[in-house]
Protein backbone atom coordinates (compact mmCIF):
# COMPACT_ATOMS: atom_id res chain seq x y z
CA UNK A 1 0.00 0.00 0.00
CA UNK A 2 1.61 3.35 -0.89
CA UNK A 3 1.23 6.45 1.32
CA UNK A 4 2.04 9.63 0.30
CA UNK A 5 4.26 11.55 1.65
CA UNK A 6 5.84 15.18 2.20
CA UNK A 7 7.92 15.25 -1.28
CA UNK A 8 4.55 13.33 -3.21
CA UNK A 9 1.78 14.55 -1.71
CA UNK A 10 -1.83 13.04 -2.50
CA UNK A 11 -3.50 14.37 -5.16
CA UNK A 12 -7.08 14.52 -3.59
CA UNK A 13 -9.94 16.80 -4.43
CA UNK A 14 -11.11 17.08 -0.97
CA UNK A 15 -9.23 16.73 2.93
CA UNK A 16 -10.66 16.41 6.33
CA UNK A 17 -8.17 18.67 7.73
CA UNK A 18 -8.32 21.23 4.69
CA UNK A 19 -12.12 21.15 5.26
CA UNK A 20 -11.45 21.98 9.04
CA UNK A 21 -8.81 24.65 8.87
CA UNK A 22 -11.18 26.14 5.94
CA UNK A 23 -14.23 25.97 7.57
CA UNK A 24 -12.70 27.46 10.95
CA UNK A 25 -11.71 30.66 8.69
CA UNK A 26 -15.09 30.92 7.21
CA UNK A 27 -16.58 30.78 10.61
CA UNK A 28 -14.37 33.81 11.43
CA UNK A 29 -14.91 35.80 9.15
CA UNK A 30 -18.88 35.23 8.86
CA UNK A 31 -18.20 36.34 12.79
CA UNK A 32 -16.58 39.81 12.34
CA UNK A 33 -19.59 40.54 10.15
CA UNK A 34 -21.81 39.49 12.40
CA UNK A 35 -20.79 41.82 15.09
CA UNK A 36 -20.22 44.62 13.05
CA UNK A 37 -24.37 44.73 13.09
CA UNK A 38 -24.05 43.68 16.98
CA UNK A 39 -24.96 40.25 15.93
CA UNK A 40 -23.41 37.60 19.11
CA UNK A 41 -22.88 34.32 17.63
CA UNK A 42 -22.26 32.31 21.05
CA UNK A 43 -25.41 33.89 22.30
CA UNK A 44 -27.91 31.23 21.93
CA UNK A 45 -31.20 32.83 23.58
CA UNK A 46 -34.29 33.41 22.20
CA UNK A 47 -33.60 37.31 21.58
CA UNK A 48 -30.63 36.73 19.74
CA UNK A 49 -32.28 34.89 17.14
CA UNK A 50 -34.72 36.90 17.15
CA UNK A 51 -32.55 39.72 16.59
CA UNK A 52 -30.87 38.09 13.73
CA UNK A 53 -34.57 37.05 12.25
CA UNK A 54 -34.81 40.75 12.39
CA UNK A 55 -31.23 41.57 10.79
CA UNK A 56 -32.05 39.38 7.70
CA UNK A 57 -35.54 41.03 7.24
CA UNK A 58 -33.87 44.57 7.90
CA UNK A 59 -31.15 44.07 5.14
CA UNK A 60 -33.06 42.59 2.57
CA UNK A 61 -35.65 44.87 2.54
CA UNK A 62 -32.61 47.69 2.58
CA UNK A 63 -30.80 46.31 0.01
CA UNK A 64 -33.70 45.81 -2.39
CA UNK A 65 -34.47 49.30 -1.36
CA UNK A 66 -31.37 50.73 -2.37
CA UNK A 67 -31.01 48.03 -5.78
CA UNK A 68 -34.25 49.61 -6.72
CA UNK A 69 -33.24 53.27 -6.43
CA UNK A 70 -30.29 52.73 -8.30
CA UNK A 71 -31.95 50.75 -11.51
CA UNK A 72 -34.57 53.63 -11.56
CA UNK A 73 -31.27 55.95 -12.46
CA UNK A 74 -29.74 53.17 -14.51
CA UNK A 75 -32.91 52.57 -16.59
CA UNK A 76 -32.02 56.43 -17.77
CA UNK A 77 -28.92 55.49 -18.96
CA UNK A 78 -29.69 52.51 -20.60
CA UNK A 79 -31.94 54.11 -23.58
CA UNK A 80 -29.04 56.75 -23.94
CA UNK A 81 -26.92 53.94 -24.74
CA UNK A 82 -29.34 51.96 -27.23
CA UNK A 83 -32.38 53.25 -27.70
CA UNK A 84 -33.65 50.56 -30.00
CA UNK A 85 -32.28 47.63 -27.20
CA UNK A 86 -31.57 48.57 -23.76
CA UNK A 87 -31.15 44.55 -22.96
CA UNK A 88 -27.93 44.65 -25.19
CA UNK A 89 -26.88 48.01 -23.98
CA UNK A 90 -27.22 46.24 -20.33
CA UNK A 91 -24.90 43.32 -21.51
CA UNK A 92 -22.15 45.40 -23.27
CA UNK A 93 -21.71 47.38 -20.07
CA UNK A 94 -21.63 44.40 -17.73
CA UNK A 95 -19.28 42.61 -19.78
CA UNK A 96 -17.22 45.70 -20.15
CA UNK A 97 -17.00 45.55 -16.89
CA UNK A 98 -16.30 41.94 -16.48
CA UNK A 99 -13.68 42.16 -19.01
CA UNK A 100 -11.60 45.18 -17.28
CA UNK A 101 -11.65 43.02 -14.05
CA UNK A 102 -10.68 40.05 -15.87
CA UNK A 103 -7.40 41.78 -17.34
CA UNK A 104 -6.61 43.26 -13.84
CA UNK A 105 -7.17 40.07 -11.86
CA UNK A 106 -5.01 38.15 -14.36
CA UNK A 107 -1.65 40.80 -14.13
CA UNK A 108 -2.26 40.29 -10.19
CA UNK A 109 -2.35 36.26 -11.14
CA UNK A 110 0.78 36.78 -12.76
CA UNK A 111 2.43 38.55 -10.38
CA UNK A 112 1.19 36.90 -7.03
CA UNK A 113 -0.52 33.45 -6.01
CA UNK A 114 -4.16 33.77 -5.85
CA UNK A 115 -4.17 31.17 -3.32
CA UNK A 116 -3.29 33.29 -0.26
CA UNK A 117 -1.59 31.92 3.08
CA UNK A 118 -1.22 34.10 6.27
CA UNK A 119 1.74 33.53 8.43
CA UNK A 120 -0.42 30.88 10.37
CA UNK A 121 -0.95 28.84 7.70
CA UNK A 122 3.00 28.62 6.48
CA UNK A 123 3.47 26.83 9.78
CA UNK A 124 0.12 24.79 10.01
CA UNK A 125 -0.44 23.94 6.25
CA UNK A 126 2.00 24.29 3.83
CA UNK A 127 5.02 22.39 5.59
CA UNK A 128 2.57 19.54 5.49
CA UNK A 129 1.92 16.25 3.30
CA UNK A 130 -1.52 17.58 2.42
CA UNK A 131 -3.09 17.03 -1.50
CA UNK A 132 -2.59 20.46 -3.07
CA UNK A 133 -5.45 20.54 -5.14
CA UNK A 134 -7.55 19.73 -2.08
CA UNK A 135 -5.85 23.14 -0.84
CA UNK A 136 -6.41 24.83 -3.62
CA UNK A 137 -10.28 24.15 -4.08
CA UNK A 138 -11.14 24.69 -0.43
CA UNK A 139 -9.58 28.19 -0.65
CA UNK A 140 -11.62 29.11 -3.45
CA UNK A 141 -14.77 29.28 -2.63
CA UNK A 142 -14.84 32.52 -0.06
CA UNK A 143 -12.83 34.77 -2.16
CA UNK A 144 -14.99 33.95 -5.23
CA UNK A 145 -17.83 35.06 -2.91
CA UNK A 146 -15.82 38.61 -1.85
CA UNK A 147 -15.38 38.55 -5.80
CA UNK A 148 -18.65 37.83 -7.23
CA UNK A 149 -20.41 40.25 -4.53
CA UNK A 150 -19.97 43.84 -6.69
CA UNK A 151 -20.70 42.09 -9.91
CA UNK A 152 -23.72 40.54 -8.39
CA UNK A 153 -25.44 44.16 -7.18
CA UNK A 154 -24.70 45.46 -10.75
CA UNK A 155 -26.09 42.54 -12.41
CA UNK A 156 -29.12 43.10 -9.97
CA UNK A 157 -29.37 47.06 -10.72
CA UNK A 158 -29.18 45.76 -14.34
CA UNK A 159 -31.98 43.67 -14.43
CA UNK A 160 -34.12 46.21 -12.28
CA UNK A 161 -33.23 48.33 -14.62
CA UNK A 162 -34.22 46.95 -17.30
CA UNK A 163 -37.78 46.16 -15.12
CA UNK A 164 -38.27 49.44 -15.40
CA UNK A 165 -37.95 50.11 -18.69
CA UNK A 166 -40.59 47.13 -19.30
CA UNK A 167 -43.35 48.67 -17.39
CA UNK A 168 -42.59 52.36 -17.21
CA UNK A 169 -46.34 52.60 -17.85
CA UNK A 170 -47.40 51.01 -14.83
CA UNK A 171 -47.15 50.07 -11.30
CA UNK A 172 -44.42 48.06 -10.31
CA UNK A 173 -46.30 46.22 -7.50
CA UNK A 174 -48.88 44.95 -9.82
CA UNK A 175 -45.95 43.19 -11.65
CA UNK A 176 -43.66 42.52 -8.54
CA UNK A 177 -42.94 39.01 -9.35
CA UNK A 178 -42.05 39.81 -12.99
CA UNK A 179 -39.90 42.68 -11.71
CA UNK A 180 -37.90 39.83 -9.15
CA UNK A 181 -37.63 38.11 -12.48
CA UNK A 182 -35.66 40.56 -14.44
CA UNK A 183 -32.99 40.44 -11.76
CA UNK A 184 -32.79 37.03 -11.29
CA UNK A 185 -32.72 35.99 -14.83
CA UNK A 186 -29.61 38.71 -15.35
CA UNK A 187 -28.57 37.22 -12.21
CA UNK A 188 -28.42 33.72 -13.50
CA UNK A 189 -26.76 34.21 -16.15
CA UNK A 190 -23.72 36.24 -14.81
CA UNK A 191 -22.98 33.84 -12.01
CA UNK A 192 -21.66 30.82 -13.64
CA UNK A 193 -19.67 32.65 -16.14
CA UNK A 194 -17.92 35.21 -13.27
CA UNK A 195 -16.79 31.77 -11.89
CA UNK A 196 -15.80 30.38 -15.08
CA UNK A 197 -13.24 33.18 -15.11
CA UNK A 198 -12.77 33.13 -11.62
CA UNK A 199 -11.60 29.63 -11.53
CA UNK A 200 -9.84 30.08 -15.13
CA UNK A 201 -7.91 32.84 -13.39
CA UNK A 202 -6.48 30.79 -10.35
CA UNK A 203 -5.87 28.13 -12.63
CA UNK A 204 -2.93 30.56 -14.57
CA UNK A 205 -2.03 31.44 -11.12
CA UNK A 206 -1.70 28.07 -9.33
CA UNK A 207 0.27 26.53 -12.83
CA UNK A 208 2.83 29.96 -12.24
CA UNK A 209 3.14 28.63 -8.54
CA UNK A 210 5.01 25.23 -9.34
CA UNK A 211 8.75 24.06 -8.50
CA UNK A 212 9.51 23.50 -13.08
CA UNK A 213 7.08 26.31 -14.06
CA UNK A 214 8.58 28.40 -15.99
CA UNK A 215 8.06 31.99 -16.12
CA UNK A 216 7.79 33.02 -19.97
CA UNK A 217 5.92 30.26 -20.90
CA UNK A 218 3.49 30.38 -17.97
CA UNK A 219 3.16 34.12 -18.74
CA UNK A 220 2.71 33.96 -22.79
CA UNK A 221 -0.24 30.90 -21.93
CA UNK A 222 -2.02 32.92 -19.25
CA UNK A 223 -2.03 36.46 -20.83
CA UNK A 224 -3.95 33.95 -24.36
CA UNK A 225 -5.97 32.06 -21.73
CA UNK A 226 -7.23 34.69 -19.75
CA UNK A 227 -7.97 37.04 -22.72
CA UNK A 228 -9.63 33.69 -25.29
CA UNK A 229 -12.48 33.80 -22.83
CA UNK A 230 -13.68 36.80 -22.79
CA UNK A 231 -13.21 37.60 -26.13
CA UNK A 232 -14.96 34.04 -27.36
CA UNK A 233 -18.46 35.37 -24.88
CA UNK A 234 -17.89 38.51 -26.84
CA UNK A 235 -17.90 36.52 -29.88
CA UNK A 236 -20.97 34.32 -28.73
CA UNK A 237 -23.15 37.53 -27.97
CA UNK A 238 -25.05 37.13 -30.70
CA UNK A 239 -25.76 33.64 -30.21
CA UNK A 240 -26.64 34.28 -27.10
CA UNK A 241 -29.38 36.85 -27.69
CA UNK A 242 -31.09 34.08 -30.16
CA UNK A 243 -30.58 31.56 -26.92
CA UNK A 244 -33.17 31.11 -24.53
CA UNK A 245 -32.58 31.38 -21.22
CA UNK A 246 -32.10 27.55 -20.22
CA UNK A 247 -29.62 27.03 -22.42
CA UNK A 248 -27.57 30.39 -21.65
CA UNK A 249 -27.12 29.24 -18.08
CA UNK A 250 -26.33 25.61 -19.04
CA UNK A 251 -23.40 27.12 -21.30
CA UNK A 252 -21.86 29.18 -18.75
CA UNK A 253 -22.16 26.40 -15.53
CA UNK A 254 -20.56 24.23 -18.52
CA UNK A 255 -17.69 26.64 -18.98
CA UNK A 256 -17.51 27.24 -14.92
CA UNK A 257 -17.15 23.12 -15.35
CA UNK A 258 -14.19 22.89 -17.52
CA UNK A 259 -12.70 25.99 -15.64
CA UNK A 260 -12.76 24.34 -12.08
CA UNK A 261 -11.65 21.13 -14.23
CA UNK A 262 -8.58 23.20 -15.11
CA UNK A 263 -7.84 24.52 -11.85
CA UNK A 264 -7.56 20.53 -10.70
CA UNK A 265 -5.23 19.58 -13.34
CA UNK A 266 -3.11 23.01 -12.73
CA UNK A 267 -2.98 22.63 -8.39
CA UNK A 268 -1.48 19.08 -8.85
CA UNK A 269 1.86 20.33 -8.28
CA UNK A 270 0.74 23.49 -6.61
CA UNK A 271 3.98 24.84 -4.32
CA UNK A 272 2.30 26.08 -0.79
CA UNK A 273 5.25 27.45 0.39
CA UNK A 274 6.25 29.45 -2.50
CA UNK A 275 2.54 31.24 -2.11
CA UNK A 276 2.99 31.35 1.37
CA UNK A 277 6.24 33.14 0.78
CA UNK A 278 4.05 35.02 -2.00
CA UNK A 279 0.88 36.50 -0.18
CA UNK A 280 2.09 36.62 3.28
CA UNK A 281 2.69 40.29 3.72
CA UNK A 282 -0.38 41.11 1.18
CA UNK A 283 -2.49 38.93 4.17
CA UNK A 284 -0.70 41.02 6.86
CA UNK A 285 -1.60 44.32 5.17
CA UNK A 286 -5.59 43.27 4.84
CA UNK A 287 -5.62 42.04 8.13
CA UNK A 288 -4.00 45.55 9.41
CA UNK A 289 -6.42 47.68 7.14
CA UNK A 290 -9.83 45.50 8.67
CA UNK A 291 -8.57 45.29 12.39
CA UNK A 292 -5.19 47.34 13.05
CA UNK A 293 -4.32 51.04 13.70
CA UNK A 294 -4.33 52.67 10.32
CA UNK A 295 -0.65 53.74 10.62
CA UNK A 296 0.68 50.52 10.72
CA UNK A 297 -1.38 49.66 7.94
CA UNK A 298 0.12 52.59 5.81
CA UNK A 299 3.68 51.43 7.22
CA UNK A 300 3.08 48.18 5.57
CA UNK A 301 1.96 49.49 2.50
CA UNK A 302 4.69 51.87 1.98
CA UNK A 303 7.01 49.03 2.24
CA UNK A 304 5.49 46.92 -0.06
CA UNK A 305 5.74 49.80 -2.73
CA UNK A 306 9.13 50.65 -1.54
CA UNK A 307 10.23 47.24 -2.02
CA UNK A 308 11.42 46.32 1.48
CA UNK A 309 12.25 43.18 1.03
CA UNK A 310 14.43 43.58 -2.23
CA UNK A 311 18.21 44.65 -1.86
CA UNK A 312 19.02 48.67 -3.44
CA UNK A 313 20.24 48.11 -6.77
CA UNK A 314 22.08 51.45 -5.96
CA UNK A 315 23.14 53.25 -2.96
CA UNK A 316 22.92 57.61 -2.72
CA UNK A 317 26.49 58.70 -3.89
CA UNK A 318 27.21 61.84 -1.14
CA UNK A 319 25.83 60.71 2.97
CA UNK A 320 24.83 62.84 5.33
CA UNK A 321 21.80 65.05 4.59
CA UNK A 322 21.88 64.30 0.92
CA UNK A 323 20.76 60.04 1.45
CA UNK A 324 17.37 62.13 2.92
CA UNK A 325 16.85 63.48 -0.11
CA UNK A 326 17.73 60.65 -2.18
CA UNK A 327 14.88 59.02 0.02
CA UNK A 328 12.75 61.16 -0.29
CA UNK A 329 12.66 61.34 -4.09
CA UNK A 330 12.72 57.35 -4.08
CA UNK A 331 9.41 57.48 -1.65
CA UNK A 332 7.75 60.09 -4.28
CA UNK A 333 8.88 57.94 -7.20
CA UNK A 334 7.42 54.54 -5.82
CA UNK A 335 4.67 56.08 -3.68
CA UNK A 336 2.19 57.32 -6.53
CA UNK A 337 -1.10 56.04 -5.83
CA UNK A 338 -4.84 57.82 -6.64
CA UNK A 339 -5.65 58.59 -2.90
CA UNK A 340 -2.44 60.99 -2.85
CA UNK A 341 -3.00 62.56 -6.05
CA UNK A 342 -6.42 63.08 -4.83
CA UNK A 343 -5.08 65.43 -2.00
CA UNK A 344 -3.03 66.98 -4.40
CA UNK A 345 -5.91 67.86 -6.74
CA UNK A 346 -8.23 69.34 -3.62
CA UNK A 347 -4.89 71.94 -3.15
CA UNK A 348 -5.11 73.06 -6.50
CA UNK A 349 -8.69 73.21 -6.58
CA UNK A 350 -8.86 75.01 -2.92
CA UNK A 351 -6.21 77.83 -4.33
CA UNK A 352 -8.32 77.69 -7.55
CA UNK A 353 -11.28 78.68 -5.82
CA UNK A 354 -9.40 81.60 -3.45
CA UNK A 355 -9.01 83.83 -6.56
CA UNK A 356 -12.12 83.24 -8.20
CA UNK A 357 -14.63 82.48 -5.58
CA UNK A 358 -16.15 85.99 -4.10
CA UNK A 359 -17.18 87.14 -1.03
CA UNK A 360 -16.22 85.34 2.49
CA UNK A 361 -16.31 81.82 0.25
CA UNK A 362 -12.44 82.12 -0.64
CA UNK A 363 -11.81 82.03 2.86
CA UNK A 364 -13.56 79.06 3.35
CA UNK A 365 -11.29 77.79 0.36
CA UNK A 366 -8.31 79.56 2.53
CA UNK A 367 -9.28 77.11 5.23
CA UNK A 368 -9.25 74.20 3.13
CA UNK A 369 -6.32 75.07 1.34
CA UNK A 370 -4.41 75.18 5.16
CA UNK A 371 -5.59 71.87 5.60
CA UNK A 372 -4.26 70.36 2.68
CA UNK A 373 -0.79 71.57 2.98
CA UNK A 374 -0.47 70.90 6.73
CA UNK A 375 -1.62 66.97 5.22
CA UNK A 376 0.92 67.02 2.39
CA UNK A 377 3.87 68.75 4.07
CA UNK A 378 4.02 66.65 7.39
CA UNK A 379 3.40 62.81 5.61
CA UNK A 380 7.43 62.47 5.08
CA UNK A 381 8.16 63.58 8.95
CA UNK A 382 5.19 61.41 10.02
CA UNK A 383 6.70 58.34 7.87
CA UNK A 384 10.21 59.10 9.43
CA UNK A 385 8.99 59.07 13.03
CA UNK A 386 7.39 56.38 12.61
CA UNK A 387 10.97 54.87 11.95
CA UNK A 388 11.90 56.25 15.07
CA UNK A 389 14.24 53.85 16.34
CA UNK A 390 16.58 54.46 12.86
CA UNK A 391 15.60 58.45 12.51
CA UNK A 392 16.90 59.50 15.47
CA UNK A 393 20.18 57.53 15.36
CA UNK A 394 20.78 59.49 12.16
CA UNK A 395 24.12 62.13 12.54
CA UNK A 396 21.73 65.12 10.98
CA UNK A 397 20.79 67.49 13.64
CA UNK A 398 16.77 67.62 14.00
CA UNK A 399 16.19 71.16 12.84
CA UNK A 400 17.51 69.61 9.38
CA UNK A 401 16.00 66.27 9.08
CA UNK A 402 12.84 68.01 10.01
CA UNK A 403 13.05 70.62 6.84
CA UNK A 404 14.46 68.42 4.92
CA UNK A 405 11.43 66.36 5.22
CA UNK A 406 9.23 68.75 4.76
CA UNK A 407 11.32 70.04 1.59
CA UNK A 408 10.41 67.71 -1.30
CA UNK A 409 6.73 68.65 -0.37
CA UNK A 410 7.05 71.92 0.23
CA UNK A 411 8.39 72.45 -3.25
CA UNK A 412 5.57 70.86 -4.88
CA UNK A 413 2.99 72.29 -2.35
CA UNK A 414 4.42 76.10 -3.99
CA UNK A 415 4.39 75.26 -7.70
CA UNK A 416 1.07 73.44 -7.34
CA UNK A 417 -0.93 76.49 -5.47
CA UNK A 418 1.20 79.39 -7.71
CA UNK A 419 0.07 77.25 -10.85
CA UNK A 420 -3.79 77.10 -9.48
CA UNK A 421 -3.61 81.07 -8.37
CA UNK A 422 -2.51 81.73 -11.77
CA UNK A 423 -5.02 79.62 -13.30
CA UNK A 424 -7.35 81.26 -10.78
CA UNK A 425 -6.49 84.74 -11.22
CA UNK A 426 -7.05 84.45 -14.96
CA UNK A 427 -10.15 83.06 -14.85
CA UNK A 428 -11.50 85.33 -12.73
CA UNK A 429 -10.16 88.22 -14.58
CA UNK A 430 -11.87 86.64 -18.23
CA UNK A 431 -15.12 86.61 -15.95
CA UNK A 432 -15.10 90.20 -14.99
CA UNK A 433 -15.22 90.90 -18.94
CA UNK A 434 -18.13 88.87 -18.98
CA UNK A 435 -21.98 90.13 -18.32
CA UNK A 436 -23.06 87.93 -15.59
CA UNK A 437 -19.48 87.41 -13.96
CA UNK A 438 -19.04 91.08 -13.54
CA UNK A 439 -23.07 91.05 -12.39
CA UNK A 440 -21.91 88.86 -9.61
CA UNK A 441 -19.07 90.16 -8.79
CA UNK A 442 -20.91 93.71 -8.14
CA UNK A 443 -23.33 91.51 -5.95
CA UNK A 444 -20.29 89.82 -3.78
CA UNK A 445 -18.75 91.71 -0.30
CA UNK A 446 -15.95 94.10 -0.93
CA UNK A 447 -13.62 90.94 0.62
CA UNK A 448 -13.62 89.23 -2.43
CA UNK A 449 -10.86 91.99 -3.58
CA UNK A 450 -8.09 90.48 -1.23
CA UNK A 451 -7.50 87.95 -2.96
CA UNK A 452 -5.67 89.70 -5.90
CA UNK A 453 -2.53 88.67 -8.46
CA UNK A 454 -0.54 89.98 -5.46
CA UNK A 455 -1.36 87.45 -3.31
CA UNK A 456 0.23 85.05 -4.87
CA UNK A 457 3.50 86.35 -3.20
CA UNK A 458 2.11 84.70 -0.10
CA UNK A 459 2.50 81.50 -1.24
CA UNK A 460 5.88 80.37 -0.47
CA UNK A 461 5.82 82.05 3.19
CA UNK A 462 2.31 81.12 4.15
CA UNK A 463 3.03 77.43 3.04
CA UNK A 464 6.29 77.26 4.95
CA UNK A 465 4.18 78.84 7.82
CA UNK A 466 1.61 76.17 7.86
CA UNK A 467 4.03 73.04 7.45
CA UNK A 468 6.14 74.27 10.17
CA UNK A 469 3.03 74.82 12.99
CA UNK A 470 1.88 71.40 11.65
CA UNK A 471 5.08 69.45 11.93
CA UNK A 472 5.81 71.27 15.02
CA UNK A 473 2.40 69.93 16.33
CA UNK A 474 3.11 65.80 15.34
CA UNK A 475 6.71 66.50 16.82
CA UNK A 476 5.35 68.24 20.31
CA UNK A 477 2.50 65.51 20.30
CA UNK A 478 4.96 62.30 19.70
CA UNK A 479 5.69 59.76 22.28
CA UNK A 480 8.52 58.09 22.50
CA UNK A 481 6.73 55.15 23.63
CA UNK A 482 4.65 55.44 20.56
CA UNK A 483 7.15 56.46 18.59
CA UNK A 484 8.98 52.51 19.33
CA UNK A 485 6.27 50.88 18.16
CA UNK A 486 5.73 52.90 14.42
CA UNK A 487 2.53 54.62 15.63
CA UNK A 488 3.47 59.03 14.72
CA UNK A 489 0.26 61.22 15.80
CA UNK A 490 -1.71 63.83 13.30
CA UNK A 491 -1.68 66.94 12.91
CA UNK A 492 -4.48 68.11 14.75
CA UNK A 493 -7.50 71.06 15.19
CA UNK A 494 -4.98 72.80 17.49
CA UNK A 495 -2.27 73.03 14.78
CA UNK A 496 -4.62 73.68 11.90
CA UNK A 497 -5.91 76.70 13.55
CA UNK A 498 -1.86 77.57 14.27
CA UNK A 499 -1.56 77.33 10.61
CA UNK A 500 -4.67 79.23 9.85
CA UNK A 501 -3.24 82.22 11.68
CA UNK A 502 -0.10 82.25 10.31
CA UNK A 503 -1.92 82.33 6.59
CA UNK A 504 -4.27 84.73 7.38
CA UNK A 505 -2.05 87.13 9.41
CA UNK A 506 -0.53 88.26 5.95
CA UNK A 507 -3.65 88.14 4.30
CA UNK A 508 -4.95 90.64 7.06
CA UNK A 509 -2.18 93.15 6.53
CA UNK A 510 -2.69 93.68 2.52
CA UNK A 511 -6.52 93.94 3.18
CA UNK A 512 -5.84 97.02 6.15
CA UNK A 513 -2.93 98.30 4.17
CA UNK A 514 -3.87 98.49 0.36
CA UNK A 515 -1.27 99.12 -2.19
CA UNK A 516 2.58 98.82 -2.44
CA UNK A 517 3.11 99.56 1.48
CA UNK A 518 0.59 96.43 2.39
CA UNK A 519 2.17 94.46 -0.40
CA UNK A 520 5.27 94.49 1.11
CA UNK A 521 4.18 94.18 4.93
CA UNK A 522 2.12 91.31 3.73
CA UNK A 523 5.46 89.07 2.13
CA UNK A 524 7.46 90.60 4.50
CA UNK A 525 5.13 89.01 7.22
CA UNK A 526 4.81 85.72 5.34
CA UNK A 527 8.60 84.84 5.16
CA UNK A 528 8.69 86.01 8.62
CA UNK A 529 6.18 83.49 10.32
CA UNK A 530 7.34 80.60 7.46
CA UNK A 531 11.03 81.07 9.41
CA UNK A 532 9.16 81.23 12.94
CA UNK A 533 7.14 78.47 12.39
CA UNK A 534 10.33 76.35 10.61
CA UNK A 535 12.81 77.70 13.76
CA UNK A 536 9.84 76.21 16.14
CA UNK A 537 9.15 72.59 14.42
CA UNK A 538 13.10 72.33 14.56
CA UNK A 539 13.66 72.77 18.68
CA UNK A 540 10.94 70.85 19.08
CA UNK A 541 11.40 67.12 20.66
CA UNK A 542 9.11 64.44 21.03
CA UNK A 543 8.11 63.59 24.53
Amino acid sequence: MRTASASHPAHRLSDPSVNWLRSRQEVYELNFWLRVVSYDPNDKSLSNRLYLVYLVLFFSVWIFVTLTFFASGSSILLPLLNAQDPGKAAVVLMGSVLAIWNLVRLYNALRRSPVEFSEEDSYLLCQTPVSRRAVVLRWLWMPWLKSAFPFWILTLILGFSLGDIAFSETVITSHFIEYLGYGLRAWLMLAPVHLALFALLWAIGAARVRPDARLGYSTALGLISGIALPVMLWLALPWFEKAGLSVIVAAGFGAAILSLAGLAISAKRFNLAQAAQETRTHVLLNDALRYGPSGYAENLRAQQRLHKEKAPTRLPGRPGPAALIWKDLLQVMRGLRLSKLQRWFSLASAVFGIFVMPGSISSLFLFIWVIQVGKIAITRLRSDLSCWPIFHQLPISNRRAIILDMASALVGIVAVSLLAGLGGWAVRNALLNTEVGSLLMAQASESAGIFSSVTLLLIPGTAAAVAGMAALDVVRHAQSNLLLIGQAPDVDFLGLISGLVAAGLPVFIMAVLPGLAGSILGFGSSLLMGAIAMFLAGRARPA
